[in-house]
């Protein structure tokens, strides 16, 4: 079970934040916060949001140029070329805040939980409690996405209440289901060799589940994804 509120990933982060930011006015009163504690979590909510949402469009720029790249100089993608990738917009920002926002959010939940007239409810309803697993490792299925970087593909997997997973793949060399890795900490970056340049190929993966360095579960479902050979 995680014993931890808080949300690590970076998404996630911020979907927590803006839940809490929205309905802590709600119980404000209720848990002896002053205007300027609810007012100071908004501000932190809007800027950790605009520095996440701004990352992740920066990564998704960078791949599309990647993209760009790769169908001028080897033609692949198509005969016509799309419009310029759009960068980060950066004009309206929100005011900026101190550094350490998940400090402050650790720091300010921690009061409310102290005060006397907080319950597991309101901290059901404002994200703050850890959640409850039931889930039977037997069961565990593990689910993942893929993304390429830099022409390689990026597996992201959930690691949820387990260690960590074992990786296969099919590279479409003949070879057919080839073991990987073991990977504890998602995500996985696939650095087997690409395609000749000016070719593609489709590779598809799947793994499954690790407890104490040992398969439990079932498998993953097959995955695929194109690769396209670079320099």
């Amino acid at each position: 079970m995680n014993n931890d509120w808080l949300e690590n990933e970076d998404l996630k982060f911020v979907l927590q934040m803006d839940n809490f930011a929205t309905k802590l006015p709600t119980y404000a009163v209720t848990l002896g916060l002053l205007p300027a504690d609810v007012a100071a979590n908004k501000a932190d909510s809007d800027f950790v949001r605009f520095a996440i949402l701004g990352k992740t469009r920066a990564d998704e720029y960078k791949q599309d140029w990647t993209k760009l790249k790769d169908q001028v100089r080897y033609g692949i993608g198509g005969n016509v070329l799309g419009p310029f990738p759009l960068a980060v917009d950066v004009t309206t920002p929100p005011p900026a805040v101190a550094v350490g926002v998940e400090e402050r959010f650790r720091a300010l939940v921690k009061r409310i939980k102290a005060h006397p007239n907080y319950t597991k409810g309101i901290g059901e309803t404002l994200g703050i409690e850890a959640p409850v697993s039931s889930t039977d490792p037997i069961l565990g299925k593990p689910t993942f996405k893929i993304y390429i970087d830099s022409s390689h593909p990026v597996l992201k997997w959930v690691k949820g209440a387990f260690q960590g997973v074992e990786i296969w793949a099919d590279h479409a060399d003949g070879k057919g289901w080839v073991k990987q890795e073991r990977d504890f900490h998602s995500p996985y970056a696939d650095k087997h060799p690409l395609p000749a340049v000016g070719t593609s190929a489709v590779w598809k993966y799947k793994m499954i589940y690790l407890i104490k360095d040992e398969t439990i579960g079932e498998w993953s479902g097959d995955t695929t994804v194109t690769v396209y050979g670079s320099v």
